[in-house]
């Protein structure tokens, strides 16, 4: 299944350069999948220092957080380009979708995983043992270690296990974000 068939399931919205894909702080419960164009994932967007945290290329994934969690938008996404063009989905069609699609899932999986290397990398120069809390825990070796066809193998023999490690990635990099927020105030 390709992003054709999910946008059957999901909502497509096309934007012009700077348009809010979905703002830090609102509620949400969906996710998005970038099509075309790109992205840029802005935390602390309400103060006076705004901090880009990652841009996001063609098929990434953003909004899971909200998603995965059901948590509020914990970061402002913002497009790069115009004619930007996301598919925002919700769990149930998102669900359907992983389990069908092994591939994607395992994009998304890894995407997560570069995310929360890139906070870790940030928040491990000014905290040693948060950063070491993280490189040790199984959830987290799992993520690194896994191969597109062991995912696969997961997804398929165990699909709520691959939500449970997406799921672990999210709340992972949710509390990055936070204790780098916390680090820049001090």
């Amino acid at each position: 299944m390709g992003f054709e068939n999910l946008s059957k399931v999901g909502k497509l919205h096309t934007l012009s350069r700077d348009s809010v894909v979905c703002r830090e702080g609102e509620p949400g419960e969906t996710a998005y999948i970038v099509l075309s164009g790109a992205v840029k994932v802005v935390l602390n967007s309400f103060s006076a220092t705004p901090c880009v945290v990652s841009t996001l290329m063609p098929g990434s994934f953003v909004g899971e957080m909200s998603l995965f969690l059901k948590h509020q938008r914990t970061a402002t996404v913002i497009t790069i380009n115009d004619n930007t063009t996301v598919l925002e989905v919700g769990m149930d069609s998102f669900k359907d979708y992983l389990k069908e699609d092994a591939s994607t899932c395992f994009k998304l999986m890894k995407s997560l995983t570069g995310r929360v290397d890139g906070m870790l990398e940030k928040v491990g120069k000014t905290d040693k043992k948060f950063e070491y809390k993280f490189k040790t825990n199984s959830y987290f070796q799992l993520a690194h270690q896994l191969f597109q066809s062991q995912f696969a193998k997961l997804v398929n023999d165990n699909a709520d296990g691959a939500i449970a490690l997406i799921t672990f990635l999210c709340s992972s990099l949710k509390e990055l974000n936070d204790k780098f927020l916390a680090n820049e105030k001090h």
